[in-house]
């Protein structure tokens, strides 16, 4: 029985048809190799088993990553709706507020409230967007699956001829997944890459900086840019470890006013 290579992956074959075909091709190599065992001399390797064994581990690496692509594939599918349900969700919980908010103020007499700037803008800050999800896929899934919550099919563009259209798509996929930090200008991949609320781009390194600056010098507390204040729970993510915890822990003695220490010099350092 003959054993074929597995063909590369075509318009035809998705990749439930593909992890097929490479598990029954799998199961005849195992029939050939069960066959083969006690007909050489003991000891001696032959080519055919040398053959046969490299034959094996690579419809192995293929099945693996056929498996790994279509974990990607469902925790990001997972990912974008679970971040349709907590829009939904948000969006009632704003609804019932601004129905108490109503019935308030009518009770005591008063016009229909409407909601500040401010309210806005927070509410804009505590939307889960596409892309906070993406950067969260690629810190801890791949970056398939970042590009997959971004609207990018990885297996959509491997069925596209080489064309314009295909270089206008992996253009327009390498501009989401790498981003410039306004500070060092370096471009980074969008899982080092913090938006802050002015909506300029920061990297980790550059970002830890003006954190580390407002813990040394009160002139740059609280850390900003384009005077809008970078709160630490926007962007922890990106910060490195030691700063961000050095950060929280000084926090309090950053945000009091009129500050008091005691005579040991360690305390007012």
């Amino acid at each position: 029985m003959a054993v074929a290579v597995a063909p590369p992956q075509s318009d035809m074959a998705d990749r439930e048809t593909q992890l097929l075909m490479l598990q029954l091709q799998l199961e005849d190599l195992n029939h050939l190799v069960a066959k083969a065992k006690g007909k050489g001399r003991e000891g001696e390797t032959c080519d055919k088993d040398i053959s046969l064994g490299l034959l094996k581990e690579d419809l192995n690496k293929q099945i693996t990553a056929l498996n790994d692509q279509a974990l990607c594939h469902s925790i990001a599918k997972a990912l974008r709706t679970d971040h349709a349900i907590l829009e939904t969700q948000r969006e009632l919980e704003n609804l019932a507020r601004r129905d108490r908010e109503v019935a308030l103020s009518m009770s005591r007499g008063h016009s229909t409230p409407h909601s500040t700037p401010q309210n806005q803008h927070g509410q804009q800050e505590n939307a889960l967007d596409d892309e906070t999800l993406a950067k969260f896929a690629m810190l801890y899934v791949s970056e398939e699956a970042a590009m997959s919550v971004l609207g990018f099919d990885c297996d959509d563009e491997k069925n596209i001829a080489e064309s314009s259209e295909m270089a206008a798509r992996r253009a327009a996929r390498h501009a989401a997944a790498i981003h410039q930090c306004v500070a060092c200008e370096d471009h980074h991949k969008i899982s080092n890459i913090a938006r802050v609320p002015c909506r300029h781009e920061y990297c980790g390194s550059c970002l830890g900086a003006l954190f580390t600056a407002a813990m040394k010098d009160e002139a740059y507390y609280p850390p900003r840019c384009c005077r809008e204040p970078i709160l630490l729970d926007k962007v922890k993510m990106f910060l490195p470890t030691d700063i961000a915890e050095e950060y929280q822990a000084k926090l309090p003695e950053l945000e009091t006013k009129d500050r008091t220490y005691c005579h040991v010099p360690n305390c007012s350092a």
